[in-house]
Formats: C-alpha cells, sequence, structure tokens
C-alpha cells in the first residue's frame, strides 16, 4: 500500500487584516484531498478562523487552537476530499478584521471517506524554542504539519531530522510584533511520530498535525487523545481533534 503524497504547496501571506480572504489556487488532477493550514494572528481571544471554502465547497475542521496565548498565534487545518481540478479560490472565514495566512497542500493516495486518523495540537505553557507533538499513526500513512508563532520578521525556525519542509515563510513581513513564522513539514507514518522544529527564540508557538490515511486504509476513526507530551518540560498543553 502506497502512502499518500504532497505534490503540490502553495503559500499566501496575507496583505491585509481582513473578515475574508482569498486565494487562488490550480488544482491538479486526481487528487484526493486539498489541505488548508492557517497561520492566524488573533487580536485577543476567541479571535479565529470560522471556516474554509475550497471552489465553494465547505472543508472539515481537523486542529483549531491557539498557543497559550490566545493573542499572539493560532494554527488551524482544514480538509475537503476528491477536490475538483482548475483554477478556483479558496475562502477564509474570520471571526473578526485578523489576518489568517495560509499553506494550502494538495495530496494524491489518501483515503478519500474518512481520510484523517489523528489529529493533535500543542502549545507552551511558558515560551520556548522546542515545538514538539507526537501523533499516533500507522505505517503507509502520511503525518502533516504546521507550526507558527509571532516574531517572524526575525525568529528563524529549523525543521526536525527525520522530517520534510514544506513550506516556511513569513506572514505580513516587516510587521514586527505582529509578523508571523509559518512553517509545514511531513513525515513518513509509524505506530508513533514525533514531530518537531527549532525556533531561534522562545515563543508561544502553536504546532498541529494530522496522520493521513493511504487509499484502501481504513481503520476506524480517531484514537483516544493524546494528553501529554513525555519527556519535555514547561508545561505543554497537548489536545486531540479540533479544539478551540
Amino acid at each position: 500500500m502506497a502512502a499518500p503524497v504532497i505534490v503540490q504547496t502553495d503559500t499566501f501571506a496575507s496583505p491585509a487584516a481582513g473578515v475574508t480572504q482569498t486565494k487562488s489556487i490550480t488544482a491538479q488532477a486526481g487528487l484526493s484531498m486539498i489541505v488548508v493550514w492557517l497561520h492566524v494572528k488573533p487580536g485577543g481571544s476567541g479571535q479565529k478562523a470560522t471556516g474554509v471554502t475550497v471552489n465553494g465547497v465547505a472543508a472539515t475542521e481537523a486542529v483549531g487552537a491557539d498557543s497559550g496565548n490566545s493573542s499572539l498565534a493560532r494554527t488551524q487545518c482544514f480538509y475537503v476530499v476528491s477536490p475538483a481540478s482548475g483554477t478556483y479560490d479558496v475562502v477564509v472565514t474570520n471571526s473578526t478584521t485578523i489576518r489568517s495566512h495560509m499553506t494550502i497542500q494538495q495530496i494524491t493516495g489518501s483515503e478519500t471517506t474518512n481520510p484523517v486518523r489523528t489529529a493533535v495540537a500543542a502549545s507552551p505553557g511558558s515560551a520556548n524554542t522546542l515545538p514538539t507533538v507526537a501523533v499516533a499513526s500507522a505505517v503507509d500513512d502520511l503525518v502533516l504539519d504546521a507550526c507558527c508563532s509571532v516574531n517572524g520578521d526575525t525568529v528563524t525556525a529549523t525543521v526536525g531530522s527525520d522530517q520534510t519542509e514544506k513550506s516556511n515563510f513569513i506572514g505580513f513581513p516587516g510587521g514586527g510584533a505582529n509578523s508571523i513564522r509559518a512553517v509545514t513539514s511531513t513525515e513518513p507514518g509509524a505506530s508513533s511520530v514525533t514531530m518537531s522544529w527549532t525556533w531561534s527564540g522562545a515563543e508561544f508557538w502553536k504546532l498541529g498535525a494530522i496522520s493521513i490515511k493511504p487509499a484502501g486504509g481504513g481503520g476506524g476513526g480517531l484514537p483516544e487523545p493524546v494528553l501529554s507530551a513525555p519527556g519535555f518540560a514547561g508545561g505543554f498543553q497537548v489536545h486531540s481533534g479540533g479544539l478551540d
């Protein structure tokens, strides 16, 4: 059984805050899935993206939690299955006027009925340099992650040694404390996969990850929630599923 493959990655650094934000993409033929990672700069508690459409189709939210300091950064993940090919819009609706930067990943070879085996998110209890989360996965899955923090103009990010970096950009460059460092990567599935980054400076980051099942992979719904990140200090908060 072959693992899913990301065949194209597009990024979008929002030029201005808005209630809706739009990115035009050209989707390849034969896709099984499009995943939309949002790297959000909220202005206060509860501010986030409330929905995403891909070619007018409402996307399913898999990850949605803030950075431990709700005014700093938020990572969210939405997806659609069996998308059409062609040129069309990805539209984000925000709860208020904020910036939601995007990483959009086109995928082949994933299951289309229930493609997400696991969805988890982690954030630190205090600012630090080591975004890390453990993901329950399986052989032939593909694990995707995204991480972001503020101070994107000055902080840099280095991907974990077993991961393949897919994107690394600044949202709102020149925005100082309001700029966002936004990164994504992948790693082949196994029974448990650790996704990690090294930040050049201590920040309240937000790390989200999903494990995507291969076509024909089957296997029920999400496993039991991951409640802790053993081996790391600093009060990590780790959640499963599409949590607020």
